[in-house]
């Protein structure tokens, strides 16, 4: 984990995965995380987005 951001009712996580690149994960405002810590993160489809490199929104 790069960065934890907490924002109240929401938490947000910045990582970096080989071969994936950078993600973004909005978690749980309640979620006691750490900078470095290792953890695991498990995607729902439906509520995924993906970026190009140039910041353009995909489909």
């Amino acid at each position: 984990m790069l960065l934890v951001e907490r924002l109240g009712s929401d938490t947000k996580v910045y990582t970096s995965v080989e071969q994936v690149g950078p993600i973004l994960a909005r978690l749980n405002g309640n979620v006691a995380l750490q900078r470095g810590e290792p953890i695991a993160l498990r995607f729902d489809p439906e509520h995924m987005h993906f970026f190009a490199q140039s910041g353009r929104a995909l489909a």
